[in-house]
């Protein structure tokens, strides 16, 4: 789906008119994207700051970039915070999203395509709840106004593929269309992994989770 001008002006519109109102409200949680950091370039390990640095040109990206830039210039740090997403993933996904797939064709003895290699970061539904609650809990406390949703620990395209096959017994091997390795997508996970240290489930352990899930009829 092709991003268009109407995408970025819903996407600050919906901003700014929350952000007017925050007198309102005692914390306002928004869900940022890897792609304020640029998606034409590679997007490998960029710590949070590294977004004041590139400007994007898709409609997509330049909004979210606009508002991560908002938060983090709003007078009250305790106010707003972007939580930055590459990828998130868990049971009740969209069908067509890579690791619900992969773990559909997989279950049914179907081999997993990987269009093209790439380092990405995809992070559990269960972990991002923890770092929700988190802030809800602390909303008064001087928490980072701007994070990465990031293990520190990366993994390729074909390595979830053949983590997903090991859980399943599935034998056939992965397919891949492309050869190479098309541009990372990861961010760097310190600040993240400096709060909750080892309390997060991580990539792998969260597709074990929704694997065992969708298993059983989610």
């Amino acid at each position: 789906k092709k991003d268009t001008a109407k995408d970025m002006y819903d996407n600050i519109l919906m901003f700014e008119n929350l952000s007017r109102l925050s007198r309102k409200y005692k914390l306002l949680i928004s869900f940022g994207s890897g792609a304020e950091l640029d998606r034409r370039y590679d997007i490998k390990n960029y710590k949070e700051e590294f977004s004041e640095y590139r400007v994007p040109v898709d409609y997509y990206g330049l909004s979210k970039r606009i508002i991560s830039q908002r938060i983090k210039a709003w007078p009250d740090p305790t106010k707003m915070v972007n939580l930055r997403i590459f990828n998130c993933f868990g049971p009740t996904e969209a069908p067509d999203r890579m690791i619900k797939a992969s773990i559909k064709r997989s279950l049914a003895g179907k081999p997993i395509i990987v269009h093209q290699d790439k380092i990405m970061d995809f992070f559990y539904i269960g972990d991002l709840l923890k770092v929700i609650e988190m802030y809800i809990d602390n909303d008064d406390k001087n928490l980072p106004n701007d994070i990465n949703m990031s293990y520190m620990d990366k993994i390729s395209l074909i390595e979830i593929a053949e983590h997903i096959n090991n859980l399943t017994n599935n034998q056939k091997p992965v397919i891949i269309d492309s050869t190479g390795k098309s541009r990372p997508y990861c961010g760097d996970g310190s600040v993240l992994h400096g709060l909750f240290s080892n309390e997060l489930d991580g990539a792998k352990e969260g597709i074990k989770k929704t694997y065992e899930e969708l298993k059983n009829g989610r």
